[in-house]
């Protein structure tokens, strides 16, 4: 029940937010998702991380963080063009 709730509610709010921010944007923060998925378990839950699990979040994380800092503003709002 606590799962079903805490998703539908996790979504319901992404849904919502979306509106109001580009897809872009969107795309780098739902990418996050395992990276809190796997925080908030050793947080929560007292589940340990692997080296090998934390190396891949890390890296997961850096290239999220590494996309949202390079990214060419001006082309966020422009659409896709079809060849």
């Amino acid at each position: 029940m606590l799962g079903i709730f805490s998703t539908g509610a996790a979504f319901g709010i992404q849904t919502v937010a979306q509106r109001f921010t580009s897809a872009s944007h969107a795309a780098v923060i739902v990418s996050a998702e395992s990276v809190f998925g796997a925080i908030g378990a050793a947080i929560f839950l007292g589940e340990r991380l692997s080296p090998v699990g934390a190396v891949g979040a890390a890296v997961v994380f850096g290239s999220i963080t590494l996309l949202s800092l390079t990214t060419d503003k001006s082309e966020i709002s422009k659409p896709a063009v079809a060849d």
